[in-house]
């Protein structure tokens, strides 16, 4: 199993990007059992946000601080478009390209 975090902001974004990256991962590949949670930045830094972190794309200038922060998880960028579309398909595709990212 692999634990998502999304952040963005204030989590409003995020939560409704983590609900269509929940139902694309039931959907498409239901054996490997993801969670998904929604956080803002501002709380990110506090917790253990898993295997996997996706930054809006507004917190770009945060990236290298969310990578010493969390050495253990890989973090991504999601793309404006992704992200103002909710595009669970296109989010899930990047999750699974930075946990292969982090098998090689």
């Amino acid at each position: 199993m692999s634990r998502v975090t999304i952040a963005c902001g204030a989590g409003v974004s995020s939560s409704f990007l983590a609900q269509r990256l929940l139902a694309s991962a039931e959907s498409r590949m239901p054996e490997l059992g993801f969670t998904f949670s929604a956080s803002s930045f501002s709380a990110l830094g506090s917790q253990n946000a898993g295997d996997v972190i996706l930054l809006g794309p507004h917190l770009v200038d945060q990236y290298e601080r969310v990578v010493a922060e969390h050495p253990l998880a890989r973090v991504g960028i999601v793309t404006e478009q992704t992200l103002r579309a909710f595009d669970g398909d296109a989010a899930l595709d990047q999750v699974l390209q930075l946990l292969a990212s982090a098998e090689h």
